[in-house]
């Protein structure tokens, strides 16, 4: 692969998309490795706020004991969070940001595709993907 498949930034759909994941996303076309989307800072990743619940308590011969329950929200993190959505760009982002950030109506995120339709693995580890999932875009804007 030659230093010109190494890139900042790719385009989709007029976008403009920047790789803010923790590492260098590989495409692959069959076996072989066709671009490397290079990281960007920040790197975004999932925070966690815990709010308290109605406690659970136990039943029969254990029902002294009481069980904490909370609810959780998830929510990307970095200084300051994701930026507000930008007309003409896109972040690449985990899959677990992506659907942390899906209640909040975005159109701007993108993830590796590492499921079984995307994922390209040698040795049994995941070394890289045929492509990128498309988040917050309803089905009907898809073409077929």
């Amino acid at each position: 692969m030659s230093d010109c498949n190494r890139v900042s930034h790719v385009l989709h759909d007029g976008k403009k998309l920047t790789n803010h994941t923790e590492h260098d996303i590989h495409i692959y076309n069959g076996d072989d490795l066709v671009l490397v989307i290079e990281k960007t800072e920040p790197v975004y990743r999932v925070a966690e706020r815990d709010h308290q619940c109605i406690p659970a308590y136990g039943d029969g011969q254990c029902s002294g004991v009481i069980i904490p329950v909370v609810s959780k929200e998830y929510y990307a993190s970095s200084e300051g969070g994701l930026p507000k959505e930008i007309q003409d760009h896109g972040y690449i982002v985990s899959i677990v940001v992506a659907t942390a950030e899906t209640n909040r109506n975005r159109h701007d995120l993108y993830s590796p595709n590492t499921g079984p339709s995307g994922a390209v693995r040698k040795n049994g580890s995941l070394v890289g993907t045929k492509g990128l999932v498309s988040h917050g875009v309803s089905l009907s804007s898809h073409t077929q």
